[in-house]
């Protein structure tokens, strides 16, 4: 009802080009909590109290920013050019456009960020952010202003990134079962045969300091423990091996949709996900990754996770290991599993 009574009233219905309105509906559509909508209605409305609006309504003698003191203080400027916003954009990994923000349309900076979150951005839409990246500079402009106090970028994007997370795991409508869990059985014994109605996915990493590289793997096999496809690749480009955990079971997880298994068990052995999936707020750097794991699972008629032991992850680890240690780079996906591991895979299978 109020998306529908802003939308009645914004300038999007008065005789705007189809582009233009069709902003003013998207803003109104955003994965965003009502409050954070109305606030975008009004950056885009012009109807934000910065120093050059005041000014034009003759409250205001001085337009300067005062967090920079380099230009006038505009919503554009506010929002997207101001150096601090421009970090702020920096440390959430959202790319300007290639000309970078416009210092003068507030619309085309949003039409930017607004197209940027309905794409799919690889393993990470950090576009889907960007509502609390702009609430949380305006709030820190405010702070400034009223309160005389400085928030540095990097604590506005952490509020920014935590509270994107938090808003969108609370947005989570998830199948049963939905579990990451950690049990005595889970951590001891061998390699567990799933339902009949699943598939079980292991995925192993192993993560090497030195290159900053990890060597990733899966195997998916079924009822009887017989494999059904496997696959490895190398992950490059990680700062830390809890990102490239993380990326590795990204990349399980969008495999597993991509092979159309519609029911999995995943199972893997790394205490980084463990900790980032239990408590993904202590990592708001990695709440892109996490979202989009989140995002992937749901489409599953049915699914799960488990932390288990290493042991039972035995198969998948020496694969991932084959990639760092035989300098194997060369990824592939292959039906069955790989014939150099075919007495463990027997092993497995035979077991109760």
């Amino acid at each position: 009802m109020l998306s529908g009574l802003h939308e009645a009233n914004a300038p999007a219905n008065r005789s705007l080009p189809p582009v233009e309105k069709q902003l003013w509906k998207s803003l109104w559509k955003l994965k965003t909590s009502p409050k954070i909508r109305h606030f975008l209605w009004r950056a885009l409305s012009g109807a934000l109290a910065v120093a050059e609006r005041l000014q034009s309504r003759g409250l205001c003698n001085n337009t300067t920013c005062l967090a920079c003191g380099q230009a006038s203080e505009t919503i554009s400027h506010v929002l997207f050019n101001c150096p601090t916003a421009v970090e702020v954009w920096r440390l959430a990994g959202i790319q300007p456009p290639s000309a970078g923000f416009s210092h003068s349309s507030v619309f085309l900076n949003l039409h930017y960020l607004v197209a940027g979150s309905k794409k799919q951005q690889g393993d990470q839409n950090r576009f889907e952010a960007f509502p609390w990246v702009l609430w949380h500079l305006w709030k820190a402009r405010n702070a400034l202003v009223f309160e005389k106090t400085r928030l540095t970028p990097n604590s506005i994007t952490t509020k920014a990134l935590e509270e994107s997370v938090i808003w969108f795991l609370a947005q989570q409508q998830v199948p049963e079962p939905t579990t990451v869990e950690v049990s005595t059985n889970s951590l001891i014994g061998t390699w567990e045969k799933p339902p009949s109605d699943m598939v079980k996915c292991n995925v192993g990493m192993t993560w090497s300091d030195t290159c900053l590289m990890s060597g990733s793997s899966w195997i998916v096999r079924d009822y009887q423990g017989q494999a059904i496809q496997h696959s490895r690749q190398a992950i490059t480009g990680s700062s830390s091996k809890r990102e490239s955990d993380i990326r590795s079971l990204l990349w399980a997880v969008q495999a597993m949709g991509d092979l159309r298994h519609k029911k999995v068990l995943f199972e893997a052995s790394s205490l980084e996900v463990r900790e980032a999936l239990l408590n993904p707020l202590r990592f708001p750097e990695l709440s892109p990754l996490i979202l989009k794991i989140l995002e992937l699972l749901n489409r599953f008629e049915k699914w799960a996770i488990f932390h288990v032991s290493a042991h039972k992850n035995r198969i998948v680890k020496n694969i991932a290991e084959s990639v760092i240690l035989g300098t194997r780079l060369q990824s592939y996906v292959a039906a069955g599993g790989p014939g150099w591991l075919h007495e463990m895979l027997e092993e497995d299978a035979n077991s109760t």
